[in-house]
């Protein structure tokens, strides 16, 4: 089903080729994978688009904008985006949840739909509670700031679902839950990380690349996330 839907997607999608940001993304995905619970491999995509989101497609297929990556401010907020991400593969989110790939004549595109309207509203809101519940459990064990969770949801995602999917519960609700749960179940301890010399050299190569029209004005979307199997 993940196979399928990626392939129907990038029919259309333009990718971001270059070897040395898809690396860079794949092994940061691969470490925090490795403390998680995905039983999937996880494949990054990386969307060559100025707009500001990331979803997850069944079993592991994660897409990334280039314009989140450059939102981005230090590895810990990236690999929290992957933790996150991660985590969707790890529940098997949506599973139960329709789904479509559609053309959208006015962007010349295909979309991902889920469709169920309200009822899906309520229920995406839960799985991605679930989601972030566990993405900052995944974050911790591969030795990153949990906070950096909290930043991430604070400077990227808006409180304005995008069209597709409008699974995100609101703003303070998520980062409410998100404190809870690093209150709650991570011991506080000295040492993690928040950023590295390597994602200032990832962000340096990537703006050489194909800078930014407007890096301060990009849409900023939140990060949807479509049924797993």
């Amino acid at each position: 089903m993940g196979a399928q839907l990626s392939k129907n997607l990038e029919r259309s999608t333009t990718l971001l080729r270059d070897a040395t940001t898809v690396a860079y993304v794949g092994r940061l995905a691969h470490t925090v994978a490795q403390n998680s619970d995905a039983r999937f491999p996880i494949t990054i995509r990386i969307i060559d688009s100025e707009e500001v989101y990331a979803f997850t497609l069944p079993a592991g297929y994660q897409y990334i904008t280039r314009g989140l990556l450059l939102r981005i401010a230090n590895e810990g907020e990236l690999a929290s985006v992957l933790a996150q991400g991660i985590a969707h593969t790890a529940l098997r989110s949506f599973m139960n949840a329709p789904m479509r790939v559609r053309s959208d004549s006015a962007r010349g595109t295909r979309v991902l739909e889920v469709e169920g309207g309200k009822k899906f509203d309520k229920f995406g809101r839960e799985e991605e509670l679930n989601a972030d519940y566990f993405g900052i459990q995944y974050l911790y064990k591969s030795g990153y700031d949990p906070g950096c969770f909290l930043t991430l949801v604070q400077a990227v995602w808006t409180d304005n679902p995008a069209k597709e999917f409008r699974a995100f519960p609101p703003i303070p609700e998520r980062l409410e839950a998100l404190r809870n749960g690093i209150s709650d179940i991570l011991p506080k301890r000295d040492g993690t990380v928040t950023n590295t010399p390597e994602f200032a050299d990832f962000r340096g190569h990537l703006l050489k690349l194909n800078p930014p029209k407007s890096e301060t004005k990009s849409e900023s979307k939140p990060v949807p996330t479509p049924p797993q199997p």
